[in-house]
């Protein structure tokens, strides 16, 4: 049997009693998939971009929250669109989950992240549902 395994990474901004909340849920919503579940967070842009390029092939599919939106005016997005490419060629899903709207006036991220030649998704303004749907679209891409 096939085990599959997801990664979750958050950047800056998300911690506390609100990252505890989506990582219970992530890990209930994961065990009631059979996926294994690596959930990780830091506010070092060099670790999230290490644990990307170096991680990443143990990894059946990869969810991102790089940044929430009150920390998005530090954050160097460049340097995680390169780790994301970097990665490209191992034809790992990838879904990026805000839990915010950033589409929305006043929003300080712009836009998406742009990865050429990789299978992403996105999601914005779900809050933590965002997360469950960003699980259970990997799990039917991986074919769970």
């Amino acid at each position: 049997m096939t085990t599959y395994n997801i990664l979750i990474l958050n950047g800056p901004g998300l911690s506390g009693s609100a990252l505890s909340e989506i990582e219970e849920t992530c890990r209930q919503t994961c065990q009631q998939l059979g996926v294994g579940l690596d959930f990780r967070q830091s506010d070092d842009e060099t670790e999230i971009t290490r644990w990307l390029e170096i991680d990443a092939q143990e990894f059946s599919g990869i969810i991102i929250s790089p940044v929430a939106n009150n920390e998005a005016a530090t954050f160097d997005f460049e340097r995680l669109q390169a780790a994301i490419t970097s990665i490209a060629h191992l034809n790992i899903p990838i879904i990026e989950v805000h839990l915010e709207n950033i589409f929305l006036t006043g929003s300080n991220i712009s836009a998406p992240l742009k990865v050429p030649e990789s299978d992403a998704g996105f999601i914005a303004g779900l809050g933590i549902h965002g997360y469950l749907l960003a699980i259970q679209s990997l799990a039917t891409k991986i074919n769970i």
